[in-house]
């Protein structure tokens, strides 16, 4: 949980809400559809919740524990690829960004840098290549 929430807050960020916030831009960053987007939720939250078991003293359950690892292993293995092709040095304000209406973000677009809209075509390309692994399609393509 502690790699996650590092590739996805900045450093001067309010740590009350980190939780929350950490679950919220791993769905913006790598959630696919609904469903895969309530899927990482509910498993980011989930190891939160074996996280304070564990701070609080007590043993968390050796099936839910495990499970918890590998679900987080998973989503941060897909966010690290997302930062590397991104090159974002701080993903939170990307993914921030990406909850703000169409409106709001078309008046950002006239202000936003050649680095900012390039980093979302990036994004778009990633999410791409991802579901075309999840359906077995080759994803390496020649230039």
């Amino acid at each position: 949980m502690t790699s996650l929430e590092n590739l996805l807050s900045g450093g001067g960020e309010n740590h009350a809400d980190l939780p929350r916030r950490t679950a919220q831009r791993a769905v913006v960053l790598i959630g696919e559809d609904d469903d895969d987007r309530l899927r990482t939720l509910r498993c980011v939250k989930d190891a939160y919740n074996v996280r304070s078991i564990i701070a609080h003293g007590s043993d968390p359950h050796p099936r839910k524990l495990s499970a918890a690892a590998t679900q987080v292993r998973s989503i941060l293995r897909r966010a690290l690829v997302a930062a590397i092709v991104l090159g974002e040095k701080e993903l939170g304000p990307l993914c921030d960004e990406a909850l703000l209406p169409q409106g709001t973000l078309r008046e950002k677009s006239t202000t936003r840098s050649q680095n900012s809209t390039r980093s979302s075509m990036r994004l778009n390309s990633l999410k791409e290549r991802d579901r075309q692994l999840w359906r077995g399609e080759p994803t390496l393509t020649r230039r």
